[in-house]
């Protein structure tokens, strides 16, 4: 009879460890999936805030070289951020906007200065810049880039992305 309680408490230690660890991860599991949700959330909101930076850095200096006349031009250097599904332009009428889609949400930044650049069709709804596919990645893809703002014989400003 004594065998029985020496292995009964060693049982009861594992039953035990055991209602402790499932307890325990049932803390941890939400936890963790909030603290996720949240650094995507922020990872976003930091997506967005440098697509601001550069979209009005873009917008501002486009609008300086169509002002100092043709043959001007600029060079700045910006970091594109990163989530960025779409990057590209359109004109309408008398104004252009560069656009930046990063998942659901879209920033645009209006300029009364004619856009032009590398892209073949001088009319378009969403005209991306580079001439092909492989261009158009690289130039959305985040990390440092070189913009080029050139204001061109046909009175419109050229952005080329390096």
């Amino acid at each position: 009879m004594s065998l029985f309680f020496i292995f009964s408490g060693k049982g009861q230690f594992a039953v035990e460890y055991l209602l402790v660890t499932g307890f325990l991860f049932m803390l941890l599991t939400p936890t963790l999936y909030i603290l996720y949700n949240y650094s995507q959330q922020s990872q976003e909101q930091l997506s967005l805030a440098r697509a601001n930076e550069v979209g009005n850095a873009i917008i501002a200096n486009a609008e300086k070289v169509y002002y100092y006349g043709k043959g001007s031009k600029l060079t700045i250097q910006a970091t594109m951020p990163p989530l960025v599904d779409e990057f590209y332009y359109r004109c309408i009428t008398n104004a252009c906007e560069v656009v930046f889609r990063i998942r659901e949400s879209e920033l645009s930044f209006t300029t009364i200065a004619p856009l032009a650049s590398e892209s073949d069709s001088p009319a378009c709804s969403k005209c991306p810049f580079g001439k092909n596919q492989q261009d158009q990645e690289r130039f959305r893809a985040a990390g440092q880039k070189t913009f080029t703002l050139t204001h061109t014989p046909d009175d419109k400003v050229d952005i080329k992305i390096e």
